[in-house]
């Protein structure tokens, strides 16, 4: 059974070990507002969720 990621992002975390999840064969599933984000957390089981600018000023 395969492991499912949602990585919500603006930009930048996409970078950090794409390549490594897609040859373990990850599904990954991206998002980029929260409209999108509920439509993936909501219609699949999400065993990890990746979420960049979590707090003010962050990113």
């Amino acid at each position: 059974m395969k492991n499912n990621i949602l990585i919500v992002d603006d930009k930048e975390i996409i970078h950090i070990s794409l390549r490594q999840l897609f040859e373990e064969q990850y599904n990954l599933f991206f998002a980029f507002n929260t409209k999108q984000a509920d439509k993936h957390f909501y219609k699949t089981k999400i065993d990890l969720l990746i979420i960049d600018y979590i707090l003010w000023g962050g990113g």
